[in-house]
């Protein structure tokens, strides 16, 4: 088997990049009978060509390329620097690579960007790239080698105009901080819905499905139609709002947007006018808001996106990559608020350029489900409901995630070990999630791995409930209930896990009935992970949590990696301590979603993901379920918590 390495370094936005520390790999082998193997970074692996998951890797043509990680990577025309392909070892005799571009809107080629690399010349010089159109486009490099079918690779790019990006004065592009007292708007978990007025001089523009992009737009008898005149007509560092019409149907989204608002208190604003339920927005195609550049105060309240072109179609009719509301490079003060976004591949992305380059997000009230993308990479890939790459500040609260990463009514849309509910990279800090429904993801229902505070939250039916490492957490009153398999090859059901951190307090969860059947997965796990080997310390309290009707195989229910630093009491299993041996009498142990809710956790969900704007039902919320399953978990003959 011939190989060769080709890896695209980022250095036109003098970021601080590394193949170790901040790049994807993608590998494409072709075998003799044309079977295909991909393998994305050390998480995605696959086979597709012959269906019958036989690969002969013997005398295969190999590709591997390292991009940029930020999905898509940036250019800046006129910038005047070239990329660099980095390759190990060689090309095979004759072999070649073809780079070409396409325009991601068209799909039509970019002629004056093709051109043919050769051994020893591993430079995209500077005078292609700005050959490219500003936008969006797609770059691809196809290994050609003789006698064997061509290996192809693909990343998203966004060119940006000359001096588009800028530079804080006195710092580097990517490097700021946060004033402490710029913050979201206020908000109290449990007390309703925030309730935003414009500013005085705020210009307000209507926009109603009736309305005209010929008109002013700035009173409701003279609306705008499209969304995307209402962007081009706010101003930039402004406290300007959009005011969608409730109930009407819009057919795009905003597409990329480039403006900021005024200050934290005087963001710009994007709602609704009007009495009835959220306006729909379908995107037809495209993405409902796609943020690049540097950003700040921005506020989108009580609108429905949904990605309507990906259901009910035909697989090859499908717009695999929609994302829906995506901000990526550097911003700060972003606020979703009663905001139900549905149907794309990923629902919420907050991607930035360097660690802490994207800070201060609320996600309040937010309804995030259905996103899915496909097993085959080379059609989708990796799906989820909400991904986060080098955020620094965002709280999660009483919001709903419901069977993001896959679909059981699209062909291909599978569950994989790769698609999660939310989905929170380990270059993130100050995450947290609070009193939110967490259920049915591809795979697991939180994928915290920078750590933070995971607190009074109801997962249920994921293969894994959540889990924390590397930074201080707190893991509190949450219930994790039916943790499931992946499929009938993959079998799982894990709780929840603490992995390597520098400290955690773990107390207050109560794990039940799983019904996956992987015999060795825990209710809670207090575990080892290769990928937080690096933690100097492993400190863990642990204290009154409750496994209860948990399947093992062997041993208990509560695993315990002798790596940690452990100071734990109150813990029961089936209602034994793990530590004494003393038994607990519950008041009622088989308290549980069916008894709770009329109709059980398919109708819970429903209630909570098609509740109207604005509305609120406390017995579909996570805080309400976790005090029912606390009282039935109480020492009998109590009225008190765990």
């Amino acid at each position: 088997m011939t190989k060769f390495f080709l890896a695209l370094g980022l250095s036109a936005l003098c970021l601080a990049w590394s193949p170790a520390a901040s790049a994807q790999e993608i590998t494409i082998e072709v075998a003799n009978d044309d079977t295909v193997s991909v393998r994305q970074g050390v998480e995605y692996e696959q086979v597709v060509g012959n269906g019958d998951g036989a690969y002969d890797s013997s005398d295969a043509s190999r590709m591997t390329v390292l991009f940029p990680e930020q999905k898509p990577a940036v250019y800046e025309l006129e910038s005047e620097e070239d990329y660099l392909l980095v390759v190990d070892a060689y090309l095979p005799d004759g072999a070649d690579i073809l780079l070409q571009a396409t325009e991601k809107s068209t799909g039509q080629p970019i002629d004056a960007f093709e051109h043919t690399l050769h051994g020893g010349d591993w430079l995209i010089d500077a005078n292609y790239m700005d050959n490219l159109p500003s936008g969006e486009v797609t770059i691809y490099a196809t290994l050609r080698t003789p006698g064997r079918p061509d290996a192809k690779a693909s990343h998203p790019f966004y060119i940006l105009e000359p001096n588009e990006i800028g530079a804080d004065e006195n710092s580097e592009w990517f490097d700021w901080e946060l004033d402490d007292e710029e913050n979201s708007a206020p908000f109290v978990p449990g007390e309703g819905f925030m309730v935003f007025d414009p500013p005085a001089d705020a210009r307000v523009y209507y926009v109603s499905a009736t309305g005209s992009d010929n008109n002013s737009g700035l009173s409701q008898s003279s609306p705008l139609r499209t969304l995307r005149r209402a962007y081009e007509k706010v101003r930039d560092d402004s406290g300007d709002w959009i005011l969608l019409k409730a109930g009407d149907t819009f057919e795009a989204g905003f597409g990329v947007w480039a403006k900021s608002g005024k200050s934290p208190q005087e963001p710009l604003h994007v709602g609704v006018y009007g009495d009835g339920d959220r306006p729909l927005v379908r995107t037809n195609g495209g993405s409902f808001w796609r943020g690049y550049g540097t950003l700040e105060n921005l506020r989108f309240d009580g609108i429905h996106a949904f990605a309507s072109q990906r259901l009910g179609v035909d697989a090859d009719a499908i717009a695999w990559n929609e994302s829906g509301f995506a901000m990526f490079g550097k911003g700060r003060n972003v606020v979703l608020h009663d905001m139900k976004i549905e149907g794309f591949k990923f629902n919420v992305i907050f991607q930035g350029y360097s660690e802490g380059s994207l800070r201060n997000i609320l996600l309040y009230r937010c309804i995030i489900n259905n996103a899915y993308g496909h097993w085959d990479g080379a059609i989708a890939g990796h799906s989820s409901g909400i991904f986060a790459y080098a955020v620094d500040g965002m709280e999660i609260v009483e919001c709903t995630l419901d069977r993001n990463g896959w679909h059981p009514q699209v062909s291909g849309a599978t569950r994989t070990k790769f698609n999660h509910n939310i989905y929170i990279q380990f270059n993130c800090h100050n995450v947290n999630v609070r009193r939110s429904i967490v259920t049915r993801g591809g795979s697991h229902g939180l994928q915290l791995r920078c750590g933070g505070d995971v607190v009074d939250n109801f997962f249920s039916r994921n293969a894994l409930g959540f889990y924390v490492t590397r930074n201080p957490s707190i893991v509190e009153n949450n219930v994790v209930t039916e943790s499931t398999d992946i499929s009938d090859r993959e079998i799982r059901g894990l709780g929840f896990a603490v992995y390597p951190v520098e400290e955690a307090l773990v107390t207050g969860n109560i794990v039940t009935r799983k019904i996956g059947r992987a015999g060795w997965m825990h209710g809670i796990e207090i575990g080892y992970s290769a990928a937080s080997k690096e933690i100097d310390s492993y400190d863990v309290t642990m204290h009154n949590n409750v496994v209860w009707d948990w399947y093992m195989k062997n041993g208990s229910a509560i695993g315990i990696n002798k790596s940690a630093d452990l100071e734990q009491y109150n813990n029961t299993d089936d209602g034994v301590d793990i530590q004494t041996g003393q038994r607990t009498v519950y008041a009622d142990p088989n308290v549980s979603i069916d008894r709770y809710f009329d109709g059980g956790l398919a109708e819970f969900i429903r209630a909570a993901v098609q509740r109207r704007r604005g509305e609120w039902d406390d017995n579909a919320s996570a805080p309400a379920f976790n005090a029912y399953m606390r009282e039935g978990f109480s020492p009998a003959g109590s009225a008190g918590s765990i």
